[in-house]
């Protein structure tokens, strides 16, 4: 039993050497922008506390500050054993394990993805060589920002989209849609890149009726799984009309006095770029 664990163990990590490559990487470096890593933890700590906190329900990072905060209850007790008692210490350590989590998925969705494609095995691991050595995840992997999360999610999503027969089963469907429908709650930018997820499996395999039909169906829940997902803050702030819908969205939250939708056209291919 011991020699097939050991075996299993060496066999896996010649198919994914890029995972123990990108934590021995941690373990040397260091991030050189935080972003929004200190507010996230005090917002979280604000709501908890029953304090104000304006940006808890802040459109660019939707799902970030609530999934913080389902997070802490669960296991601060158990953080505490590593972090100390410190609030703020435990929030930031629980958000930052759980985007280290999420890359390190992301990370094996994205060598299963890459063999979906005839191409070599070398071709296969410089690819996501390159990947793990990007700025994207040195830097957002360690920190508590929501950046690295939902694009380790999106290529979860971009794998289960893309993999599987051409007459998925409704549970499937449902699973697909659910998973598109996080990444932009979890930085809003992500929705650019919704069309081309929903259309991975013609895009991959051929355009034929089949495709194009399961992908509209896709489509289709992942909208509904956004707007239940945004249930809460839509009943929160009676966000009932499209007027107040785009007010919440584009609304500043004190962030800066030029926040809007110039400032989001404009900003996003810097933005995209830089991540």
């Amino acid at each position: 039993m011991k020699n097939t664990f050991l075996l299993n163990g060496k066999t896996f990590f010649r198919r994914y050497p890029a995972l123990p490559l990108w934590f021995l990487i941690l373990l040397v470096t260091r991030p050189y922008y935080y972003a929004d890593s200190y507010e996230y933890a005090h917002s979280i700590l604000n709501h908890i506390e029953g304090k104000p906190a304006p940006l808890f329900w802040e459109s660019g990072h939707f799902l970030w500050r609530p999934i913080g905060t389902i997070l802490y209850d669960l296991f601060h007790p158990v953080a505490r054993v590593f972090v100390g008692n410190s609030s703020f210490a435990l929030v930031s350590a629980i958000l930052l394990f759980t985007v280290l989590l999420l890359t390190a998925v992301g990370i094996f969705f994205f060598y299963r993805f890459l063999r979906l494609f005839p191409i070599s095995e070398m071709a296969v691991q410089i690819g996501v060589l390159f990947y793990v050595v990007s700025g994207c995840v040195l830097n957002y992997s360690q920190t508590a920002t929501s950046y690295q999360a939902g694009l380790s999610i999106l290529i979860v999503a971009v794998y289960y989209n893309a993999v599987g027969p051409d007459s998925p089963k409704v549970f499937q469907i449902i699973r697909n849609s659910i998973l598109l429908a996080l990444p932009p709650l979890l930085w809003l930018p992500y929705v650019l890149v919704l069309p081309a997820v929903v259309l991975a499996r013609p895009l991959v395999y051929g355009w034929n009726r089949l495709r194009v039909k399961n992908s509209f169906y896709t489509g289709f829940f992942c909208v509904i799984a956004a707007i239940c997902l945004l249930s809460p803050v839509i009943f929160r702030f009676h966000l009932f009309t499209y007027p107040a819908f785009m007010h919440w969205a584009f609304y500043d939250w004190g962030l800066a006095s030029n926040v809007g939708p110039i400032r989001t056209i404009f900003g996003l291919p810097k933005a995209l770029f830089y991540l």
